[in-house]
């Protein structure tokens, strides 16, 4: 059988320019009011949502909007200016103990961008937070931290910033209902609060297998949400179980370098 090709020609897209018009205008048809984050300019702003929907314009309305309202409802402006321990409610060290990461960023690599550093290794047992703490003050501290970094992202005139990511001891099991929940909690996208201007992601101290199930288990609690413990361990012993019947890692990607690794 012989497929015919329609001759219907496509629509160009537009370019970043062309872009920020459009959705400036549908923003005032929407009557959508934008605050931008302090230090940051309108356009930027703007910028930054076009990209994370590749210029599509009413994806990037939409998206935004979402984005407003959540910062409203939340009183996000109000949370980036309290402390660690008004956030958890507890003394910071306790949950720093579980998930060691930097603030601020220790660093900036060779382009400028600031370098943050988590560990999301065999001591990140999330659910042990719950003898101090709730996991909506988890939540509310993930936002907060979120916060932080792009307040320091702007101070440093930079765009981006960059991650490393120790992953020394991680299994899938740790990526439990308590765990998938700060990166979803009450958030109107999927994906994070706000388009995050993450240049790229490097998981150490992981082997090859472990450190592309690291990445399919968030991305997995960023699609779905994690609806339950029960549909959580399922994934794991899913992910366990291609593990174990795959004989060769997948080579490292440009943004992903593992190092010293060691099978689960």
């Amino acid at each position: 059988m012989q497929y015919l090709r329609s001759s219907r020609a496509s629509k160009p897209e537009p370019s970043l320019p062309e872009a920020l018009t459009e959705l400036r205008e549908l923003l005032v048809e929407r009557e959508v009011k934008v605050v931008p984050p302090p230090g940051e300019s309108h356009t930027a702003l703007l910028t930054r949502f076009l990209v994370a929907r590749k210029l599509n314009v009413s994806k990037a309305a939409d998206f935004l909007a979402a984005d407003q309202a959540w910062r409203r409802d939340e009183k996000v402006d109000e949370l980036r200016e309290a402390s660690a321990g008004e956030i958890l409610k507890c003394d910071p060290a306790l949950f720093h103990a579980v998930l060691p990461h930097t603030l601020p960023a220790v660093a900036v690599d060779r382009k400028g961008r600031p370098v943050i550093i988590k560990h999301f290794g065999a001591q990140c047992v999330l659910r042990s937070m719950r003898k101090h703490t709730e996991v909506e003050c988890l939540c509310r501290y993930n936002w907060w931290l979120n916060e932080q970094y792009h307040t320091q992202l702007i101070t440093l005139g930079a765009t981006k910033w960059s991650v490393i990511v120790d992953a020394k001891g991680w299994y899938p099991g740790l990526f439990d209902k308590t765990a998938c929940e700060p990166s979803t909690h009450k958030q109107p996208h999927p994906t994070p609060p706000h388009p995050a201007p993450r240049a790229s992601s490097n998981k150490k101290n992981a082997c090859e297998a472990c450190k592309d199930k690291l990445g399919k288990c968030c991305r997995k609690s960023l699609l779905t949400k994690c609806a339950s413990q029960r549909s959580c361990a399922r994934a794991s012993r899913a992910l366990l179980s291609s593990q174990t019947h795959s004989s060769r890692a997948p080579p490292p990607s440009t943004s992903t370098i593992t190092r010293n690794a060691s099978p689960m």
